[in-house]
């Protein structure tokens, strides 16, 4: 049920961060990371947007996923953070 739990909320969070605008430095900053994250394999998409959510946090890492128009990739994303129980790093 927990992991349920944690799934629900963080799809939720996912999709308030998603409509959120950042600032213009930010969005290219995400914009630019978009690109490079798209040269990379599956496996190393969600390892760097997980390295950008320890960095520069858990939202930017979400804008980026959603930069990318890879809608699998934010799945792969969410799957890695209730799954491997990777989501308690971001907790406050």
């Amino acid at each position: 049920i927990r992991e349920e739990t944690a799934r629900d909320a963080i799809r939720e969070e996912m999709e308030k961060i998603g409509k959120m605008t950042l600032p213009p430095n930010l969005k290219k900053q995400a914009e630019d990371e978009a690109v490079e994250i798209n040269k990379l394999d599956k496996e190393g998409k969600v390892s760097r947007l997980l390295a950008l959510a320890r960095e520069k946090g858990l939202s930017f890492a979400i804008k980026v996923a959603r930069e990318t128009g890879d809608a699998y990739l934010l799945d792969s994303l969410h799957d890695s953070l209730v799954k491997e129980g990777r989501f308690k790093e971001f907790e406050k």
